[in-house]
């Protein structure tokens, strides 16, 4: 008795046993307890094929297995079910011979071909035949999910307002995404200019943007014409200028947000040579842009020194 042989419709089961004559009420009831009997221990061999306790024969990428039902070719059909033990690790493409019957391919759930390590050494193998697939799938081995970092290519200019690194919530049960800049200080936008030396003469009372001629570094790059334009976040912004030949009135630094003035130093009373400062933690949102300004309400001549340690102006997100 074979049940991979029987049909899910009664009447078409009388005969098709070759061990099981054809089933009328006329049988002798000698005959019916064996039929019984027999059904019971189908059942039973078919459990044991399809618990797990079939083991693989062969090689890796040949397997063979011999079934405790004694299958035929014409049992490999759609919806056959078998439980297989593997004997060694998944190395590529593989198939398995039934019984001693013409190989098959096994293919992943996803059909397609089997790939190095798609399983391990001893892992179960849940297959079942497709007939439209002319394989075995393997329905608990599913399409590849994963990448290969060696296969990736390195980024050279990430955007740290988009591009985002995935990452798993347990507060939250569930994915979430994050930018790289909450990983690594090294990858966060941010940068560090200076004039290099070069001395900017400034003949206005009016407020002046001061320019950087040098940028020591540029992480993104987000600063360009003396201008910072960060991503989305938060930002802590810093400049230091110093003034000389200022003969009268007040003077001070201001950093610019969008074109306006957003913080500035207390006005301080002209000196031959001074240095002003100002620090800033902000929210931006992405396409706020900073400059540094400076100013002498009195004199409309006076120098902003080109000194790499006097005048500077840097940021960096937080």
């Amino acid at each position: 008795m074979n049940e991979s042989a029987w049909s899910a419709t009664a009447a078409s089961n009388d005969g098709i046993d070759s061990t099981i004559g054809t089933v009328a009420n006329t049988s002798s009831p000698t005959s019916v307890d064996d039929w019984v009997r027999g059904l019971m221990a189908s059942r039973a061999r078919a459990r044991l094929d399809q618990g797990g306790a079939l083991v693989a024969g062969g090689t890796s990428t040949a397997l063979t297995v011999t079934t405790n039902q004694s299958l035929s070719s014409s049992h490999i059909a759609n919806g056959l079910r078998l439980c297989v033990r593997t004997a060694s690790a998944a190395t590529g493409a593989a198939t398995i011979a039934v019984d001693g019957l013409t190989a098959v391919d096994i293919k992943t759930n996803g059909v397609a071909a089997v790939a190095s390590g798609d399983w391990a050494n001893g892992a179960i193998l849940d297959l079942v035949y497709s007939s439209t697939a002319s394989a075995f799938i393997a329905e608990n081995i599913g399409p590849a999910t994963g990448f290969s970092i060696t296969a990736l290519t390195g980024e050279t200019a990430p955007d740290h307002a988009a591009d985002y690194i995935p990452m798993y919530d347990t507060s939250a049960s569930a994915n979430r995404k994050v930018l790289p800049r909450y990983f690594a200080p090294s990858v966060r936008a941010s940068f560090s200019a200076h004039k290099n030396g070069t001395d900017q003469t400034v003949s206005s009372t009016a407020a002046t943007k001061v320019t950087w001629g040098t940028e020591v570094f540029d992480t993104g790059p987000y600063f360009a014409s003396s201008t910072w334009t960060p991503p989305a976040g938060t930002v802590s912004i810093y400049a230091q200028v110093n003034i000389s030949a200022v003969g009268a009135g007040t003077t001070s630094i201001m950093l610019y947000k969008n074109g306006a003035e957003y913080r500035t130093t207390l006005p301080t009373s002209a000196a031959v040579n001074s240095s002003w400062s100002v620090t800033v933690i902000d929210t931006c949102n992405g396409s706020d842009y900073y400059e540094v300004y400076v100013q002498s309400v009195a004199d409309s001549s006076y120098t902003v020194s080109g000194a790499t340690i006097l005048s500077w102006f840097c940021g960096v997100m937080v």
